[in-house]
């Protein structure tokens, strides 16, 4: 078998190749077709692709670099209302990434929540976690079973920035599971959740809303990306 040093190119039709030390080239002449079990390629950095392309037929191709199928939406001002829904995330999504910035609500103690939706509507109950505000003052916790826990509690002076990442479990029964980080822009204090929640059917909305329910937001923005 002949072995392709460095920059020799185009080996004889017919002629068994194999690729010697790192840095080896060698170009596929018009018209030859790889086969046999040998004909593979594989792991072509992305970086060395240039150019065209020739039609290679009876070759395997693995390893190919791809790019992440990340989809981002629409920032949303969180300056009033009482929910705020991002709808039409498509079948297929396995991770959904909630950004925050300063968000906060007018009056009100009740803490932030994130609620999940599918088909049938938007799931209230059911959820499994709880909330943590870290602070010079202490700890204060609470347990959250009516959507993803982002606060125990926030009142008009707490603003939030930061994320909130929710992924798919398991595809069968449709659990999601999701982790709350943030903290305050005037102060040392520190926000966290963790929760999961199994849906009854396949995700397709998220709702920003308080445990309350009937808290108006009163300043901030927030926008989701997800990908499949």
């Amino acid at each position: 078998m002949s072995e392709i040093k460095a920059n020799k190119i185009s080996p004889a039709i017919g002629t068994d190749v194999t690729m010697g030390d790192s840095g080896d080239t060698f170009t596929i002449p018009a018209g030859v077709t790889l086969a046999g079990s040998g004909a593979s390629l594989t792991a072509i950095p992305a970086a060395n692709l240039t150019g065209t392309l020739p039609a290679i037929s009876g070759a395997n191709l693995t390893n190919l670099p791809s790019s992440p199928n990340i989809t981002l939406g629409t920032t949303v001002a969180t300056t009033s209302g009482n929910t705020i829904d991002f709808t039409g995330i498509p079948s297929g999504t396995k991770r959904i990434i909630l950004s925050v910035d300063q968000i906060s609500i007018g009056s009100g103690t009740s803490g932030p929540i994130v609620q999940l939706g599918d088909s049938g509507g938007f799931e209230t109950s059911g959820y499994l976690g709880s909330a943590f505000f870290l602070s010079s003052a202490g700890i204060q916790q609470a347990s959250i079973t009516t959507g993803m826990a982002m606060l125990p509690s926030t009142n008009s002076t707490v603003t939030s920035c930061g994320a909130m990442t929710i992924t798919l479990l398991d595809p069968n029964t449709f659990t999601w599971c999701s982790t709350f980080f943030a903290g305050r822009g005037d102060n040392i204090t520190g926000h966290c959740g963790a929760s999961s929640k199994s849906l009854s059917a396949e995700l397709t909305q998220i709702r920003l809303t308080t445990v309350a329910g009937n808290l108006a937001w009163d300043a901030g923005k927030i926008n989701i990306q997800y990908e499949g």
